[in-house]
């Protein structure tokens, strides 16, 4: 009795057919492959559900729909022979679908869906593409957003659009990569690796290729859009030799210059203005014929033997007119390290513990997933790489691991010595465009100082820096110190870190907060102002005895019976707001709290 009873009702609801209210992306190429989303409901799911595309011309094609929620399923659109506007419906068994084919009768039974077979609007239509990243290493790798500005004006039926689907691709020069669909005027595509014998320019030295896009793999459109690959090679510098007077012997020969240099080089020649209708001429090394270019250009080439430059005039340019050139690799340059801290004679350090945010400053880092920080020293000889985050061609981040201090010799504990920084110590930093293949030279602007922060009732809040050698006097001038902006997300892009912050069940632990820090507590009492009621203002900050259960926090005789002041909790909900206080191997004498964590 009881199945016979329950199978009519689950029948019923099951064979309810759904009522459609849209579908997006509507539009897509005849060679279908448009991954569509319809909006309705209920659905249900079941491996029996399809997608009905039906035309005038006869032609039915049913395909799997994919249960997302009740009120969304997806498919893929199959291929039509030519652009048209086809009826599309759903049906959850397979069998009973919400409408005939053709038949627009009952609103919700039915959706349109419009094929298109023509390609975007590019130059020869008038239309221009813009990209957001114009410049990548050679390894490939370089997101690169594309904008069909046409689109912008046009409608869902006007043919300047890129179209969804499979067969949606970008190429660069020759090579050709999958494009993932945004909308109907903006698609992403990453860069593939640069083939030297892509050489679509010779002024740019193979190295300057067109992007083209195809919205069916085939009929490729150019948007005059160019993309410019950079080899990191370490050029070494390059040297300008003196002038040379005019030669009568060339034509309206002005002036000639020698530059020498290996490796990869971009260099820029201007005479007078950027309006000045004279050329220029150039060649590699001393053998070989001079190539024309206009008075202003850019010509990135390999450098072997150096370049020679000519200049010509054609409106009366004498011997000594201004002009100038420059050169300049496309490999990164690295101008200042900093961390969060308020330390301004450390503005580099980080703590032993790591999980710190480097912020990089300089120029030619390239958006790139081939980014990678590293980290090197000669005394540790421990060396990281790391992935890297590019924010503009000035500034990148990374985040600084964790690495033990060094181990000292022995006469003092936690591998201080006399008069020395020890264990704290210094690291070089240099970024790879490229994945590692080479690296910004190493400099004393690009390093980092690892270091926890000191104190010691012997110490200085005035003449102190928190290091072994000049510790602090007092703890909360070190916490005022201390790294600011701790979070509990990270700054990658991928797979794995997401960037969602951890809250509620889901946060990890104090231990897993980038910009965390730590303060080593000297063996000794620790009492009155500035070591005890103390303001973790919005920081997050460790406690450590350098020795343990020697160093303690004394509140019975001062008339304060917190480690942490009442009044830095500012009624707030987060760790994050309030700030973080974490004793470990310190003794608390008298005072109030009870948790080895102060909130």
């Amino acid at each position: 009795v009881g199945p016979s009873h329950h199978v009519p009702r689950v029948a019923s609801a099951q064979a309810q057919h759904p009522h459609l209210m849209s579908m997006y992306p509507d539009k897509g190429a005849t060679v279908g492959g448009s991954t569509v989303t319809i909006k309705g409901g209920p659905f249900y799911r079941t491996l029996d559900s399809k997608v009905r595309f039906s035309d005038l011309n006869g032609e039915v094609d049913e395909v799997r729909a994919y249960y997302i929620n009740p009120g969304r399923i997806r498919c893929t659109t199959p291929a039509r022979l030519s652009a048209m506007s086809v009826h599309v419906t759903v049906s959850m068994d397979g069998e009973s679908f919400t409408a005939f084919p053709n038949v627009a009768e009952i609103d919700g039974s039915y959706l349109f869906f419009q094929y298109s077979d023509d390609a975007p609007r590019g130059i020869e239509d008038g239309a221009v593409f813009r990209l957001d990243n114009v410049t990548g290493p050679s390894t490939g790798g370089t997101e690169v957003t594309l904008e069909n500005i046409e689109s912008h004006t046009s409608t869902r039926m006007t043919d300047a659009n890129f179209l969804p689907g499979s067969n949606l691709k970008c190429k660069f020069g020759s090579k050709a990569v999958a494009a993932e669909w945004t909308n109907y005027g903006k698609i992403m595509c990453v860069s593939p690796p640069f083939d030297p014998d892509d050489d679509e320019d010779g002024n740019a030295g193979g190295t300057q290729v067109t992007v083209y896009v195809a919205n069916d793999a085939t009929n490729w459109v150019d948007g005059n859009v160019t993309f410019t690959y950079y080899d990191g090679t370490n050029g070494g510098g390059y040297v300008e030799d003196p002038p040379d007077s005019a030669d009568n012997t060339l034509d309206d020969l002005i002036t000639s210059g020698n530059f020498t240099g290996d490796g990869r080089y971009s260099f820029e020649v201007e005479i007078d203005s950027a309006g000045s209708p004279d050329t220029f001429k150039w060649r590699l090394g001393s053998e070989g014929i001079y190539t024309t270019s206009v008075a202003v250009s850019t010509v990135e080439t390999e450098l072997t033997e150096g370049v020679s430059v000519r200049f010509g005039s054609t409106t009366g340019h004498a011997v000594g007119d201004a002009w100038s050139f420059e050169v300049g690799s496309g490999r990164p340059n690295i101008t200042e390290v900093t961390t969060s801290g308020n330390l301004p004679e450390y503005p580099n350090r980080v703590p032993f513990e790591g999980n710190t945010e480097l912020t990089l400053r300089g120029n030619n880092f390239l958006p790139s997933d081939q980014i990678v920080c590293r980290l090197s020293d000669s005394l540790t000889g421990v060396t990281f790489e790391l992935p890297g985050h590019y924010d503009t061609p000035e500034l990148m981040r990374c985040v600084a691991p964790r690495q033990d201090g060094h181990p000292g010799d022995g006469s003092l504990p936690g591998g201080r010595q006399y008069t020395t920084q020890l264990p704290c110590f210094y690291k070089d930093v240099q970024v790879s465009n490229d994945g590692g293949l080479s690296y910004s030279a190493v400099s004393a602007s690009a390093q980092v100082f690892y270091c926890d922060l000191y104190v010691s009732p012997s110490g200085s809040d005035f003449a102190g820096t928190g290091t072994p050698d000049k510790p602090f006097m007092s703890i909360q001038r070190a916490i005022d110190n201390a790294l600011a902006d701790p979070r509990a997300y990270y700054i990658y892009k991928n797979e794995e870190l997401t960037g969602v912050e951890h809250r509620g069940r889901s946060r990890r632990g104090f231990a897993h907060y980038i910009n965390r820090d730590r303060v080593v507590l000297l063996s000794a009492t620790y009492t009155g102002f500035g070591n005890i009621g103390l303001a973790a203002n919005g920081k997050m900050v460790e406690l450590v005895a350098e020795e343990f259960a020697q160093a303690s926090l004394h509140c019975a005789s001062t008339g304060i019976q917190h480690v942490l002041q009442s009044g830095d909790r500012n009624a707030r909900e987060s760790i994050i707001n309030t700030g973080v206080l974490s004793l470990l191997g310190v003794e608390t004498v008298g005072c109030g709290d009870t948790s080895a964590y102060y909130v």
